[in-house]
C-alpha cells in the first residue's frame, strides 16, 4: 500500500493522513528552501528511504524528535493503526544526514520505546 502526501497552498501541513510513509524515512534535505522566510522552514528537496519499519504495540500517537543536515527540527508523529505503530527512524541515532533526538514516545501513556537501525531494517516487534 503507497501513497503521497497532499499539502496545503501555504506548505504547513498535510491535508490528510498518509499511513504510506510509515515505511519511509528522510535521510538528506538541500540547502536550499522551497518556502518564503516568512512560512515554516520547507526544503526544496529531500531525499527518504524505504525500511520495512519496527512494530510498536500500542495505541495513540507516537512521537520521537528528528534534527536534519541543515539544522531543521521537527517532531515525527503517528498515528497507531489497529494497535500498532511501523516506526521509521532508530532512536538517539543518525541515519544519512539525519540525526534523532531520544526516544519514541507514547503521547498518551509517556510510555518511552528505544530502537535499533537493525529493528527497523528488520521490521521486529519491540517489546
Amino acid at each position: 500500500e503507497y501513497g503521497a502526501a497532499l499539502v496545503n497552498n501555504v506548505y504547513t501541513s498535510p491535508v490528510s493522513e498518509v499511513p504510506a510513509l510509515q515505511h519511509y524515512r528522510l535521510i538528506h534535505e538541500s540547502p536550499t528552501r522551497a518556502s518564503p522566510q516568512t512560512l515554516p522552514d520547507i526544503r526544496y528537496i529531500k531525499v527518504f528511504e524505504y525500511v520495512p519499519g519496527a512494530i510498536i504495540v500500542g495505541d495513540g500517537t507516537i512521537e520521537i524528535q528528528v534534527r536534519t543536515n541543515t539544522g531543521r527540527e521537527f517532531v515525527y508523529r503517528q498515528k497507531s493503526m489497529n494497535g500498532i505503530f511501523t516506526v521509521p527512524y532508530p532512536t538517539k541515532s543518525i541515519v544519512g544526514d539525519i540525526e534523532t533526538l531520544g526516544s519514541y514516545r507514547i503521547v498518551e501513556t509517556g510510555k518511552e520505546y528505544s530502537v535499533t537501525d537493525q529493528q527497523v531494517k528488520g521490521g521486529e516487534v519491540i517489546s
